[in-house]
């Protein structure tokens, strides 16, 4: 195989992490906190604000309309600061200035014959540039980022036009050193052939009101999954695997969960069972479906549920992946739990995930430690599907707020909407949301898609937040963005396992870095790192503050080693 060069930084370097601007010691409570809750609205300080998304004016709308759209938070310029990509009819990047504002970017975006509604980030071609692939009804597009631009490379990829694509993701299946990519399909929509776009629904009062037919109206589509050969060209090999997936797909989330060197893809499905498709062996690739054995093809009833956004992590500490799948309204969010490997509970009801989302339609979902005190806490937005669903059931809305379940002791949630503040619960349409330290002061800030309003871009000032460190994995053997590396910290007694991925929520992708709240710790910390390659790095870090491998409060870049190819 062709080894494609790269010179490494030197050898000092590589035994200490580089610091950049951003460090800050441990907040206290005492701090003063922000009057209006820890998230603040600075949308209208920056050009994001004139980005809107127009609702069709032929009612009530149908599926496709209301499915939505999602948007990417990246350094897609590599100055260090999180840009911004809002996917729609008009496709915009926004470069960011590390200081909460944004300006239209100068970067050229191919044009798109059909509008996409979601997206999936990863660095394709290791190139240390990270590219994009779009996703939508009968389209889909890959964008090689070539430093000056974007490049349209679909026809030369082989990655055909999808049916249907909604969420997707980038993840090295094969361990080869390449990111593979995964694109979850919805269902087979053809009005010009005799599907229904709209059904009969019975009011209150007995009249039959018409509105968007659900996903049991239609066909299921199933997930492809793409190998990357090159680096440029993918091979559908969704068959060759043995892949078969339920259909209706929504949400992707890829991992390896059980840290053997196997990747488990988490895809969330709307009114059919969920897939987590498991990959058995590399040569030759046999990836099989475990869904129904492993728990979590099911609610906590034994019922499917209309899966939407899905992510992993760890929100008890136990050193466990655990899987969390946003739902349809009626039907409380699905917290799974890890039991041992590719085994998994529903805990939604001991946890209280379960209670405050049963009445919400939500999409996007992220596990994030909102609050960097150790536990990670899970975001949603949330919308109905129907923009006429109180004709039909009246205590049901269009728009919802989004929200905060906060993880109190890593066995039980709570909805933090007095915490996060108003602004950031006014009710949307919410479908997209991304994750990421937008003024890299290591805060997570949160970004959501109002699909028939615009773009909300919130500032994390919650002043009581713990302590933190934050990293930029570069792998050199793995794949150059550092998706699916697994870091676990050690700190104050206490261990903490999280991992770097721009994939999980809902047709989204989030911040790539990895950021590990510490809540009051301010001593040693000690880091490792198992990369995807199986690599394992050991890190002793020094007494925060100091010029060491990693102090706390300060982002730092880590190489995986100092091989100078990419692939082997």
């Amino acid at each position: 195989m062709m080894r494609t060069a790269y010179t490494p930084p030197s050898v000092a370097t590589l035994l200490a992490i580089t610091l950049i601007a951003g460090c800050n010691a441990p907040k206290t409570t005492q701090d003063k906190q922000s009057s209006g809750g820890w998230l603040r609205d600075v949308t209208a300080q920056t050009p994001v604000a004139a980005y809107t998304f127009e609702m069709p004016k032929d009612r009530p709308l149908t599926l496709l309309q209301t499915i939505g759209n999602g948007c990417a938070l990246a350094d897609f310029n590599n100055d260090g600061n999180l840009d911004l990509l809002v996917i729609g009819a008009q496709v915009a990047l926004y470069d960011g200035d590390g200081k909460l504002g944004f300006k239209a970017s100068p970067t050229t975006l191919p044009p798109t014959k059909i509008s996409p509604q979601g997206c999936a980030v990863g660095d394709m071609d290791n190139d240390g540039d990270l590219d994009v692939y779009l996703t939508g009804y009968r389209t889909g597009y890959l964008w090689r980022n070539t430093r000056n631009g974007f490049e349209d490379v679909t026809a030369q990829s082989g990655i055909p036009v999808q049916p249907w694509g909604t969420s997707a993701a980038f993840a090295d299946i094969d361990l080869d050193g390449k990111s593979d990519l995964i694109v979850a399909n919805y269902v087979a929509y053809n009005p010009e052939k005799g599907t229904r776009e709209r059904c009969d629904f019975r009011s209150p009062n007995g009249t039959t009101v018409l509105g968007a037919c659900g996903p049991r109206e239609y066909v299921p589509l199933q997930a492809a999954v793409f190998r990357n050969t090159n680096g440029l060209k993918f091979a559908d090999i969704t068959k060759s695997a043995g892949i078969k997936t339920n259909g209706r797909g929504l949400g992707i989330a890829a991992l390896d969960v059980n840290q053997t060197g196997k990747v488990r893809i988490a895809i969330a499905n709307d009114e059919s069972p969920g897939d987590l498709l498991a990959v058995e062996s590399t040569k030759p690739l046999k990836i099989s479906n475990v869904g129904a054995r492993s728990g979590t093809a099911y609610d906590m009833d034994g019922k499917v549920h209309g899966g939407m956004g899905v992510d992993w992590g760890d929100y008890d500490n136990d050193g466990q992946f655990d899987l969390a799948v946003a739902t349809f309204e009626t039907e409380p969010m699905s917290l799974y739990h890890s039991d041992g490997p590719d085994l998994f509970s529903d805990v939604s009801v001991p946890s209280n995930t379960a209670f405050p989302t049963r009445s919400l339609v939500t999409f996007g979902l992220r596990m994030v430690d909102i609050d960097n005190d150790g536990l990670l806490d899970i975001i949603t937005t949330n919308g109905h599907v129907m923009d006429n669903v109180q004709d039909i059931k009246p205590k049901s809305v269009f728009k919802q707020p989004s929200q905060l379940l906060r993880n109190i002791d890593g066995k039980r949630f709570e909805d933090a909407a007095a915490q996060v503040g108003s602004q950031f619960t006014t009710p949307i349409v919410g479908r997209g949301l991304a994750i990421g330290d937008i003024n890299n002061d290591g805060r997570p800030d949160v970004v959501t898609i109002d699909s028939f309003g615009g773009v909300h871009i919130y500032a994390n000032e919650n002043a009581a937040s713990g302590a933190w460190i934050g990293l930029k994995l570069i792998g050199t053997k793995s794949t150059r963005d550092g998706s699916g590396a697994i870091v676990t910290v050690k700190a104050g007694g206490k261990t903490f396992v999280r991992h770097a991925h721009t994939d999980g929520s809902y047709m989204s992708a989030s911040d790539g870095r990895v950021i590990v709240g510490l809540g009051m710790v301010s001593g040693p910390v000690d880091v490792s790192i198992r990369w995807p390659s199986g690599r394992t790095q050991q890190l002793k870090a020094q007494t925060p503050g100091s010029y060491g491998l990693i102090p706390v409060g300060c982002w730092g870049h880590l190489l995986e080693h100092t091989f100078n190819v990419y692939n082997e």
